[in-house]
């Protein structure tokens, strides 16, 4: 890809993340909700046969720009260094690989697979095999951790708030009513990121009725 073509490039990923980078306010529910119609719409992207961006690579391209102290190159493609060969995998899920390789080095390829899909940074037109991210790892000299029995799972968090929540059940005071003893349960929705609880309640029952009114009160929170 020749400079002009790249700068064609620069300007389109500009203008997809330009709402996020140029000081416009917006509160923080109105950029999830920006950044939620952004990869859910269809572009037309300069020089691919791709039509969906995904969250990651908006969130790395802001990264870059701004990184760049707003250099509109910064958002310039790279040349491949593989040219002459063929990729399963496209250059926003190769860098989205590497860096959830180096948070979590001793995980196995089937867990690094699990976690991209899970955090959606893998581009929709792309699927992610053992023997592809296998393969990947190994010529980036990424297979093998120096300590693989020493990663702290319980580390991780949700990388924003909403992006996933967390229920739990536990059993609450007992009541008396009328001469009968009635157990209570509190169920709780909690932020994974952020640890804020959006909504808990004492129930009578564990029901599937009683965690869905939960469920509701909390999404209408």
């Amino acid at each position: 890809m020749n400079e002009d073509k790249k700068m064609q490039v620069a300007v389109f990923r500009f203008g997809v993340i330009s709402d996020f980078v140029t000081g416009a306010q917006m509160s923080r529910a109105e950029k999830t909700r920006l950044l939620a119609d952004k990869c859910a719409r269809n572009w037309q992207i300069p020089f691919s046969e791709k039509t969906r961006i995904n969250r990651g690579t908006i969130h790395r391209w802001c990264r870059l720009y701004r990184g760049s102290n707003e250099q509109l190159k910064s958002l310039c493609p790279r040349d491949r260094s593989d040219k002459g060969r063929s990729r399963a995998m496209d250059d926003d899920t190769c860098m989205a690989l590497v860096c959830l390789r180096k948070e979590i080095p001793a995980a196995t390829v089937p867990h690094l697979i699990e976690k991209m899909n899970q955090r959606k940074l893998v581009t929709p037109d792309t699927i992610l095999n053992n023997s592809t991210v296998y393969r990947f790892l190994h010529q980036h000299s990424l297979v093998h951790s120096a300590e693989p029995y020493l990663v702290d799972r319980q580390g991780w968090e949700a990388r924003l708030p909403n992006d996933l929540w967390q229920s739990i059940v536990v059993q609450g005071p007992t009541l008396n009513a009328d001469g009968s003893r009635i157990a209570t349960h509190l169920i709780a929705i909690l932020d994974d990121h952020s640890r804020f609880v959006v909504y808990a309640r004492f129930y009578i029952s564990v029901t599937l009725a009683s965690f869905l009114n939960a469920f509701e009160t909390a999404m209408a929170r």
